[in-house]
């Protein structure tokens, strides 16, 4: 019955990624690119639809080769983000299981959430994770964008 539950809310998280990427993508906001939150941005629009779901944060914008290898970071960052619910007496959620979810960058930080939680946070209740567009071999990828050649 767990693994039932587990695989429904993942097809939930998905579907939801799904739908708030290409609310993200049409409704995108070329404004401050360090603000948080845009008024009038579907990012905005999804999180206020759902505002009792699961707690949520952008991750800072990756401009920098150093931000993008920080996984351990951002591991840690999603964890606490596993841990804030069952601090919150209201949403009555302690030891109740979670599911971290992200996309592209998000995704990596559930990923190395996943595999920290035993020792960084090993109160947590790791359902499942959902990870999209996930770099796999951060040096094929630079090796891909490498322009240098290109300028020879």
């Amino acid at each position: 019955m767990r693994s039932y539950r587990v695989l429904v809310i993942v097809l939930i998280v998905i579907i939801a990624t799904v739908i708030a990427v290409f609310v993200i993508t049409v409704c995108h906001d070329d404004g401050d690119r360090d603000a948080t939150a845009h008024s009038g941005t579907g990012a905005m629009q999804v999180e206020q639809s759902f505002p009792d779901l699961a707690p949520t944060t952008p991750l800072p914008r990756i401009d920098a080769l150093g931000t993008f290898l920080a996984g351990r970071a951002a591991g840690q960052v999603m964890a606490d983000l596993g841990r804030a619910p069952a601090r919150v007496p209201a949403r009555n959620a302690t030891n109740a299981p979670i599911v971290l979810w992200g996309y592209t960058d998000g995704a990596r930080a559930a990923v190395w959430a996943g595999g920290l939680a035993p020792g960084y946070a090993p109160e947590l209740d790791l359902a499942g994770i959902a990870a999209g567009a996930v770099v796999t071999d951060p040096g094929q990828l630079l090796r891909l964008v490498d322009t240098s050649r290109a300028r020879r």
